[in-house]
């Protein structure tokens, strides 16, 4: 009786490791992600945002909206990472890296949208 009594405080002694929401890597997406300290820069040269994004700026700008719990990832955010994929060939871990987000999403859903438009 001892025995089960004192393997039950240890099981509830082992602490139960967490899953984050948001990898802290990728809270830093709106200041060291590949889109924030690109883009601005890309916009002043319309020759370079075309030749990495593979299209026009004015073709680029959607609108999308934040929630209560989070801020939304605006669609071209989305749209840039899923034409960088389709225009480098980077594996999604280098790309979802690099912008700071969970790729797999954006490019699931942008795919999905661009080969309907085409």
């Amino acid at each position: 009786m001892i025995a089960l009594i004192l393997d039950k405080d240890e099981e509830e002694d082992v602490v139960k490791k967490k899953r984050l929401w948001v990898h802290q890597a990728l809270k830093k997406r709106s200041t060291e992600g590949e889109f924030y300290t690109l883009y601005k820069d890309l916009m002043d040269d319309g020759t370079k945002f075309f030749e990495h994004f593979r299209m026009s700026e004015n073709s680029f700008n959607i609108k999308k909206q934040d929630t209560y719990w989070r801020k939304a990832i605006a669609p071209r955010e989305r749209l840039a990472v899923c034409l960088r994929y389709l225009a480098t060939g980077d594996s999604l871990k280098t790309i979802s890296f690099s912008y700071r987000m969970g790729a797999w999403y954006s490019l699931q859903d942008r795919s999905r949208n661009l080969s309907n438009n085409f």
